[in-house]
């Protein structure tokens, strides 16, 4: 007797060997989308606020104003005045930085804006490959970005207002034994936290982008789906986690293989004596290393993009079983009663 193999269930198949498969083929693939997966990074990892804030303290050790000591004499008096014009125009240099690095910071917040809502387009909409059109993305992008930048806002709010709730106690406790115990406490909690907002924001920006949603629906949907299938994003997190953290070590120990020539290029400028051989080994060897370091950037920001954006879209369509429930049923299912 000949038996059937009974339908599967796309319920019960690895999700992952579907979507992280197709991820990384849209993230190697498709590298015309690294420019917008690169700058859609520049806010999800808030390093230009970090930027920001370190231009912003700029000056802070400057001399005050002063009008001298009190002397009266026409040389202090000279010498006070040129002291109070250079610290005028110093005022002045240091304000038209800031002013400059702030247009700058603000540029790449709405870019990244805007190419969060065009990747996410391109992707869940496959339009990549051939019928990759970044203009049409990038329109669809910008007619996005105050619901996406107020979604990116909402976030960031949240977040500092977690981190202040979360550092209270440990500062009202501050040098007690109980202030340690707290802290790891408030940690936990903080990163758990966090975590679950940024699944919650990428679920709610692929409702907005591939569905039209408002950003209070897309906050909602993106909380529903969390909730129904919060094993599973964790178990999807959990492989991204894992393959950053590979591609890491594998790109770290690939730069410093490819560093090898330009190392003997500079010994041999230091042999040489030539400073023109010796800068262009360094110029060469910093262009690689920061052309690297931009394309794994981009790689893994669409890599992930890319896996939530497929998640996102099967889970739409009826849900997924958590690995950890395929396992317990393929375990349990050897001891069920047999049916007739």
């Amino acid at each position: 007797m000949i038996r059937r193999k009974a339908p599967s269930n796309p319920k019960h198949e690895a999700v992952y060997r579907v979507i992280i498969h197709k991820a990384l083929l849209t993230a190697w693939q498709q590298k015309k989308l690294w420019p917008l997966s690169f700058l859609a990074s520049l806010l999800l990892t808030a390093g230009v606020y970090d930027h920001l804030l370190k231009v912003l303290q700029f000056g802070n050790g400057t001399q005050p104003f002063s009008w001298g000591r009190g002397g009266m004499g026409l040389a202090d008096f000279t010498a006070t005045a040129f002291q109070n014009v250079n610290n005028i125009l110093f005022a002045i240099s240091a304000l038209q930085w800031v002013l400059a690095v702030a247009i700058i910071a603000a540029a790449a917040l709405i870019a990244s804006c805007v190419a969060q809502g065009a990747l996410v387009y391109s992707i869940g909409t496959e339009h990549v490959g051939p019928k990759f059109e970044l203009k049409r993305s990038l329109m669809i992008g910008a007619r996005a970005f105050w619901p996406i930048a107020a979604l990116n806002a909402i976030i960031l709010l949240t977040i500092v207002v977690f981190r202040f709730l979360a550092n209270l106690p440990v500062a009202l406790t501050y040098g007690s034994n109980l202030s340690y115990a707290l802290y790891i406490i408030a940690f936990i909690l903080f990163t758990t936290l966090t975590f679950i907002l940024a699944i919650i924001q990428i679920f709610a920006l692929n409702a907005m982008v591939l569905q039209g949603a408002s950003v209070a629906d897309g906050l909602i949907r993106g909380y529903e789906m969390f909730k129904r299938h919060w094993l599973v994003t964790i178990e999807t997190a959990i492989i991204l986690i894992a393959l950053a953290i590979f591609g890491f070590v594998v790109f770290n120990y690939a730069i410093i293989i490819a560093q090898f020539p330009l190392m003997l290029l500079v010994l041999l400028a230091g042999a040489m004596q030539s400073r023109l051989l010796f800068y262009a080994g360094m110029a060469i060897g910093l262009i690689i290393v920061a052309l690297a370091h931009l394309f794994f950037i981009a790689f893994i920001s669409q890599l992930q993009y890319a896996t939530w954006t497929h998640l996102y879209l099967r889970l739409g369509e009826g849900g997924v079983m958590p690995k950890l429930h395929r396992v317990i049923r393929s375990l349990s299912g050897r001891f069920s009663v047999p049916k007739n």
